[in-house]
């Protein structure tokens, strides 16, 4: 076999499937910043690292409220519509919601600094630029949304890694100027290179959109009101999901049990080992919602498979992870129990249920309900806060491994009943 013949064979595995080449694209658009940033801490003092992530933090919460949701919505917005003209509409609408986001926070921070607000003063300096940047960001995202809805990843990511490396080398060359107007800079025209790349990479399946066509304010405001739901979903999803180590940091004081750095730092250890398997299952979930909105209602084929293939994903990754935690385990302090690692271990449970849950959700979202997902979500975040306030006399770690076990066994209920109700309603 010829060389020519492997490569092209490796890519043919590589790309089957659209499993692989989406976890890409998902790391590309997202992970970019983090190997920047993890560069970055070997060029700069202590004092500008801690401006960047201050920075990036209010960033990442600025591109969810300023995207309404846009960039989560284009994925089922593009594959549930085939006509090509209505597809240009509702992605020009979809395209209009990042900017006009970040024109209102831009309004918004304004008014903060004419009041004296304090928590405004480390953007005031670069309010214009983090504007720019958060709307970059969420056309990145956008982009990215709909070569999964149009399902083309396979034929962008090789330029989307590349616009990723281009990325990467702008954002490094911005840190390294040793300011937080530098990184601001190198983030924006990082942001900017990948957008380029995709777009580039994407004009052969780029929905036309027609500028100059006359804007139905109707459809605006139904597309606005929809993608904002759909972004609540996600910001109680990012409460839920942060709460207990919020909780262990003394977000709440005097609820729950007392907390020391360590216990901050050893459930913050299990949570990142969580995250690292839950990523998969996001990148599957992502795969399967153009299929699923595309998909008849006699088509129940797909989501039985798309439970099969969760459920197998979750045990591989329990399986894997757990071998390797009680490798460590035994290696670690002469093979004495480490907090992190059994906690680690504890919250390996939930991924089964966590797996279910997301399937259930990604069905709902291809089916448009929205709403539903919201008021699950919200159930587990109270759940989480519920249990965690009741377990005052335990050891601070443990209370919050088990309230993130019953948060998600109250997810996966209550999902699973609504999806039953629903599916004997005949609305999904």
């Amino acid at each position: 076999m010829t060389i020519a013949a492997q490569i092209a064979r490796a890519r043919f595995l590589f790309e089957r499937g659209d499993f692989l080449p989406i976890l890409v694209l998902v790391v590309a658009v997202q992970g970019t910043v983090l190997v920047s940033q993890s560069i970055a801490v070997l060029l700069l003092d202590t004092a500008t690292i801690g401006k960047i992530r201050l920075f990036e933090s209010m960033i990442s919460i600025g591109v969810l409220v300023a995207g309404f949701g846009a960039p989560a919505l284009a994925i089922r917005e593009m594959a549930a519509h085939e006509n090509a003209d209505k597809r240009g509409e509702m992605l020009r609408n979809l395209l209009i919601l990042p900017v006009l986001g970040a024109v209102i926070i831009c309004l918004a921070a304004l008014t903060a600094t004419l009041l004296g607000a304090k928590w405004i003063a480390p953007l005031r300096d670069v309010l214009f630029a983090s504007s720019l940047l958060l709307v970059a960001i969420n056309l990145v995202r956008m982009a990215s949304a709909v070569a999964q809805g149009l399902v083309v990843v396979r034929h962008v990511y090789i330029w989307v890694i590349a616009g990723a490396f281009l990325a990467a080398i702008l954002q490094i060359a911005g840190a390294a100027s040793g300011s937080i107007s530098g990184w601001i800079g190198g983030r924006l025209l990082g942001e900017l290179a990948l957008l380029l790349a995709m777009l580039f990479a994407m004009r052969p399946y780029f929905p036309n959109i027609k500028w100059r066509q006359r804007l139905h304010l109707s459809l605006l405001f139904s597309t606005m009101l929809r993608a904002t739901i759909v972004n609540a979903g996600l910001i109680v999803r990012m409460l839920a999901d942060g709460a207990p180590i919020l909780l262990l940091g003394g977000m709440l004081a005097g609820v729950g049990p007392a907390a020391t750095s360590e216990d901050v730092g050893h459930f913050g250890i299990a949570t990142l080992i969580l995250t690292a398997c839950l990523l998969p299952l996001s990148v599957m979930s992502q795969r399967a919602l153009p299929l699923i909105a595309t998909a008849t209602k006699q088509q129940q084929t797909a989501t039985v498979k798309i439970f099969r293939r969760q459920i197998f994903l979750a045990g591989l990754f329990i399986g894997v992870i757990m071998g390797c935690l009680l490798t460590l385990l035994h290696l670690v302090d002469n093979g004495q129990r480490d907090m992190a690692l059994m906690a680690g271990m504890a919250l390996m449970l939930t991924i089964p249920m966590k797996a279910v849950a997301s399937g259930i959700g990604t069905i709902m979202l291809a089916n448009a309900e929205l709403k539903l997902p919201v008021w699950i979500t919200t159930i587990e975040l109270i759940c989480i806060l519920a249990v965690f306030a009741c377990l005052g006399s335990i050891n601070a770690v443990w209370a919050s491994v088990i309230a993130v076990i019953a948060g998600s066994s109250v997810s996966l209920i209550s999902f699973m009943l609504f999806f039953n109700l629903r599916r004997a309603k005949g609305t999904i």
